[in-house]
């Protein structure tokens, strides 16, 4: 079905096929939040993307177009994911703590990655 197609359906639906109360840039607003959510439950669009990190940086940004992360990986290694409050015990309270080393986990806060142990060398973070 073409987009012109869906505005026509859904004009149709609520019988008002000449009607610009709803402008076809809305209708076409509506479809694609309607993918994107369909997108985000289901899982059904996959992607992999590669960043290299920088040695003594902990954090690193989400792909922009990334709906979820499933996994990440460090030089080909998995990471665990943890929570905040899990790197908390790890560090004993300390945020602060820059521990080097090979990053075995990352915890997700806002649109960013935060790798624990801190990248002691550059490496390769794939984000899938």
């Amino acid at each position: 079905m073409t987009p012109t197609e869906l505005s026509g359906y859904a004009r149709a639906q609520y019988n008002a096929i000449s009607d610009s109360f709803y402008s076809d840039a809305e209708l076409y607003l509506h479809a694609y939040n309607a993918q994107l959510e369909l997108a985000t439950k289901s899982h059904c669009i996959k992607g992999a993307y590669t960043s290299t990190t920088v040695t003594g940086t902990q954090e690193y940004a989400s792909p922009s177009n990334a709906i979820a992360i499933r996994r990440v990986t460090y030089d080909g290694r998995p990471l665990a994911i943890i929570t905040m409050r899990d790197d908390d015990e790890i560090t004993l309270f300390n945020q602060a703590t820059t521990a080097t080393g090979t990053p075995s986990c990352y915890f997700l806060w806002g649109d960013s990655i935060f790798l624990r142990d801190i990248p002691a060398a550059a490496g390769t973070l794939k984000i899938f």
